[in-house]
């Protein structure tokens, strides 16, 4: 996988997958929100990633990379210079469930997502739960929400 920034007059975040070609592209112009978020499941799988959110017709949509990526850094520098703001990883150190937002400014640092933890609901789902660990239920972080709701619509 493949993170870029086009340098055109209408810069756009291209991810591409090798022979596969760009499996997505979005307009810096759309973009909405930068964020990142990790789990506990490398080093054998990825465990870090990239959330881009962006509005296209009045619609807030999402795509996701793998922080891995080729390019990830260099774009998170060119993003800086466009952007005006100083743009960075946080969670570079994360084994766990975590994240953050990178951009705008105004959300930096703030959770993006809320993990919460789900227990096994019967006797049976507790062997799966020893084996495989435990269950997380994922949402948007309440000031996500609202910065999303007052942006999309914009």
């Amino acid at each position: 996988m493949t993170l870029t920034l086009t340098a055109t007059e209408r810069p756009a975040i291209k991810c591409a997958n090798g022979d596969a070609g760009v499996i997505w592209t979005i307009p810096v112009k759309s973009l909405l929100i930068l964020a990142e978020y990790t789990n506990p499941h490398g080093p054998m799988d990825d465990d870090y990633f990239l959330v881009f959110g962006y509005r296209e017709k009045g619609q807030c949509y999402f795509n996701t990379a793998t922080f891995y990526a080729l390019g990830t850094e260099l774009l998170l520098a060119q993003l800086s210079s466009l952007l005006r703001c100083e743009l960075r990883f946080g969670l570079c150190h994360s084994t766990d469930w975590n994240s953050r937002v990178i951009w705008p400014p105004k959300l930096v640092d703030q959770e993006f997502f809320i993990f919460t933890r789900i227990g096994p609901k019967s006797i049976w789902q507790s062997p799966r739960a020893i084996c495989l660990g435990p269950g997380y239920h994922c949402s948007m972080a309440a000031e996500v929400n609202a910065y999303l709701d007052g942006a999309s619509g914009s």
